[in-house]
């Protein structure tokens, strides 16, 4: 997939830039996912409603040419509040980033609460308040970790994964991406500004 996605980059590069256009800066489209700058890695997390309070939860790191690096899939214990299921499943993702031995770390949220929480004190069950802080005290085990609310669109490929994951829980993915988001990743990066 790797190979192919980087192919299909330089085809796009190569043959469907019109030479006069080439040279001209283009505006980067503003509700797409954006890789990180070289030397990061970004970490995009999202949950979805799975079946009896259980949500899937998911975890995407991709590299800054938006190569998928890892996945990770989990079905996350049952709760009702979806603020605490997004919690829990950043707690999981940060903890899965670490174990691939990544330090430099942008994480992606579509969950404003829980990124607002991280960020500064906020209002929410015992238990999300205890997942949040435990996110932010991840700081001490990276060398540079930042968190960022996006919006879904700039999400796409972690929401994909998050409904796959309430079928298919408990599923790791190293140095390849899911089939079920290949589509997603590939337009990620075909869309990339040039």
């Amino acid at each position: 997939m790797q190979i192919a996605t980087r192919h299909a980059h330089q085809i796009i590069h190569a043959n469907l830039v019109p030479a006069s256009q080439s040279a001209q800066p283009r505006p980067s489209p503003v509700h797409k996912w954006s890789p990180p700058p070289i030397g990061y890695y970004k970490l995009n997390t999202d949950i979805a409603k799975a079946a009896d309070g259980l949500w899937g939860a998911t975890a995407v790191v991709r590299d800054s040419e938006g190569i998928v690096l890892g996945a990770a899939t989990w079905l996350t214990p049952g709760t009702k509040d979806a603020t605490t299921a997004e919690a829990l499943g950043l707690k999981l993702s940060l903890q899965f980033a670490l174990d691939m031995g990544l330090i430099d770390l942008i994480v992606e949220s579509d969950c404003s609460p829980l990124i607002s929480a991280i960020q500064r004190s906020s209002k929410g069950s015992p238990l999300f308040k205890l997942t949040a802080l435990d996110c932010f005290l991840f700081h001490q085990e990276f060398h540079n970790l930042s968190f960022n609310h996006v919006i879904r669109a700039c999400n796409g490929v972690a929401h994909a994964l998050a409904k796959f994951a309430c079928s298919h829980p408990n599923m790791i993915w190293v140095e390849e991406s899911p089939v079920c988001i290949d589509h997603i990743v590939a337009l990620d990066i075909l869309l990339e500004p040039i």
